[in-house]
């Protein structure tokens, strides 16, 4: 399931950027398949990463964080395709925020969402001697 729609992303960056981002052969039209390949990779980007702790891909409605991530992430890489170097890239720095938050949500350390709790929670197991016996007297049977 793609977490964000071409329709969606429309308001975030200009027409023509966008034309140019999926345009690789020059003739004014997106190339066939291309968005779908960007939403793809943005949906594993994701998906590589909390899939380590959650049930992915995530049905709607989608947290919060993975709609934005997926927002983010296809930007980016828009951006990218367009031949903006990485240190001109208006989304690149959000990108590796978003990369940070997904690890720590990942790694237990922050929510999924507000009041969702985490799957797959993390276990301590503490093991010590038992204390039944005494070591000094001896019990006879």
């Amino acid at each position: 399931m793609p977490y964000l729609t071409q329709a969606e992303i429309e308001a975030d960056i200009p027409p023509q950027f966008l034309l140019e981002a999926l345009d690789d052969d020059n003739d004014g039209v997106a190339d066939s398949g291309l968005w779908d390949k960007i939403e793809v990779s943005a949906a594993e980007a994701i998906d590589g990463v909390l899939g380590q702790r959650f049930t992915v891909p995530f049905a709607a409605p989608l947290p919060a964080i993975v709609k934005t991530a997926a927002r983010v992430f296809i930007l980016e890489k828009l951006y990218a395709r367009r031949g903006t170097k990485s240190e001109d890239n208006p989304w690149v720095s959000q990108a590796n925020k978003l990369r940070a938050k997904l690890d720590l949500i990942a790694d237990g350390e922050e929510p999924l969402s507000p009041g969702v709790q985490k799957q797959n929670e993390s276990v301590t197991v503490m093991k010590e001697a038992a204390k039944t016996t005494s070591s000094t007297e001896s019990i006879a049977c």
